[in-house]
């Protein structure tokens, strides 16, 4: 199959490597363009372009998805395909005619449900039990297309987004070639996806990665697990910077909403209502460690609220 690969994120990445894995090679990827990032501040590659073209594989970054120059360099490669997963642009119509066959999208939400930039994220800050998995045939509006194959993946209830990254990219790389082999042979056809039904998966706010403990204790929880490894939400114990990345409910200490206690290797704080024990954390300038070991050499005292936060 002839196809170029449109990927950023890391469930991008993943999926990249799975292909790569399977000898499923793009004629070429597409990425964001370099970013400023680390403590360096320095313009760095994505993961994605530096394992392509550690590959071999052409690259292309644009910073407009019109330029004329891309797109007669991606008309050149007369790709049957466009392989889309967790990209970060709309395509315009310009690219979308370029495959011969179609251009599809691998999204992690059963459409039209969870439509757009955070559907991993928001579907575990609802407290879904199940993911779903969507390809579709792109138009050029937000995840809009009609539906070629859908799936439904379980959600432990202490899974955290990155622990479904992985299960995605296996349960999705074949439902995603799938769907191209069956618009290649004519043995399946885009149904229109059903009105009224959508929801919208908003881009998560930079204010959204601050812990809010006026929440209930579940909500708290699903909020960490929701952006765990990254961002990570974020919280000042004594004043210092951490990242929470797994927690779980805890039981009735009667703590009040902030309030912090350390019982033996564990740490609770109160919600509103209820109680959340951290299990694993990123002290600032550490590396991730569990409770037990942060427990060891640290004992804090003290918890800022939201509104403290600068």
């Amino acid at each position: 199959m002839r196809f170029v690969f449109f990927g950023s994120g890391d469930l991008a990445t993943l999926l990249f490597q799975a292909f790569l894995r399977q000898g499923d090679r793009p004629l070429a990827v597409v990425t964001l363009p370099d970013r400023i990032r680390g403590r360096g501040r320095k313009l760095q590659p994505l993961p994605i372009k530096v394992l392509a073209e550690a590959e071999g594989i052409p690259v292309f970054t644009p910073t407009k998805l019109r330029d004329p120059e891309f797109l007669r360099a991606l008309r050149q490669l007369e790709p049957e395909f466009i392989l889309l997963c967790d990209y970060g642009k709309i395509l315009p119509p310009e690219v979308l005619e370029i495959p011969q066959i179609a251009a599809l999208n691998l999204h992690p939400s059963a459409l039209p449900r969870y439509r757009g930039a955070a559907p991993i994220e928001r579907a575990l800050m609802a407290g879904e039990q199940e993911l779903g998995l969507t390809v579709i045939v792109m138009d050029p509006q937000v995840d809009t297309g009609g539906i070629v194959l859908q799936d439904r993946l379980p959600i432990g209830p202490e899974e955290t987004k990155g622990d479904l990254l992985p299960k995605i990219v296996e349960r999705g790389k074949p439902l995603l070639l799938r769907a191209a082999e069956g618009l290649r042979l004519g043995t399946l056809k885009p149904r229109p996806q059903p009105p009224g039904e959508g929801s919208y998966a908003k881009k998560i706010r930079p204010d959204e990665t601050w812990l809010d403990l006026d929440r209930p204790a579940a909500e708290v929880v699903n909020h960490i697990r929701a952006l765990s490894p990254k961002p990570g939400v974020r919280v000042r114990l004594d004043g210092r910077v951490h990242k929470l990345l797994r927690a779980r409910l805890g039981p009735d200490l009667g703590l009040e909403p902030w309030a912090l206690k350390v019982e033996g290797r564990r740490l609770y704080l109160g919600a509103n209502p209820g109680t959340v024990e951290i299990l694993e954390l990123i002290p600032e300038g550490k590396r991730p460690m569990t409770v037990q070991e942060y427990l060891v050499g640290n004992r804090p005292q003290h918890i800022n609220r939201k509104e403290d936060v600068p």
